[in-house]
């Protein structure tokens, strides 16, 4: 029996807790994870008797989770709990994209950016700013950089998410 169910955002993503009441004859438990578009889909399977997972790959923008369980006979129940992490994707601008003046500004709306880094598409940093505490807006220099597709990787007070920016 499911009793709560919690998530945050962390540094290194989401963490989500829950609790039960008890575990008897449950084989697993699995985290579900869904967008705005209410379509859960598996994330991970868990021991019966876990209470915390960290989601290090959060959707961009908002994300829901919520639990089902696995008794040993097969029987699945999903419980109608859900709990939800306020993503950025839609709090952040980015300007001008594509880049074509050396500079890209990231703008924050209601949250607070903890750090900035451009990555290639083979995942290297190639770029990294880390904001003061009040920062809303951070300029990021792509002087330098070949032209191409960059994936902009965001860290806020609340989450993070990722646009795609191109430089010319």
């Amino acid at each position: 029996t499911l009793t709560s169910l919690t998530a945050k955002a962390i540094s290194t993503g989401n963490q989500i807790n829950w609790a039960t009441a008890d575990v008897i004859n449950v084989k697993n438990i699995t985290l579900e994870r869904s967008g705005p578009d209410n379509n859960f889909s598996p994330l991970v399977i868990l021991p019966a008797t876990a209470v915390q997972y960290i989601d290090i790959n959060p959707l961009p923008g908002d994300n829901y989770y919520r639990l089902s369980s696995t008794d040993n006979d097969g029987t699945t129940q999903t419980y109608p709990l859900t709990a939800f992490v306020k993503g950025l994707s839609n709090e952040v601008s980015i300007f001008p994209n594509p880049v074509s003046n050396g500079i890209l500004n990231v703008v924050a709306g209601s949250y607070k950016i903890e750090s900035v880094a451009l990555l290639d598409l083979n995942g290297k940093k190639v770029v990294f700013v880390n904001a003061n505490s009040n920062s809303q807006i951070l300029t990021i220099p792509t002087q330098g950089l070949a032209k191409g597709v960059y994936v902009l990787e965001i860290k806020g007070e609340k989450t993070s998410t990722t646009k795609k920016v191109v430089v010319d």
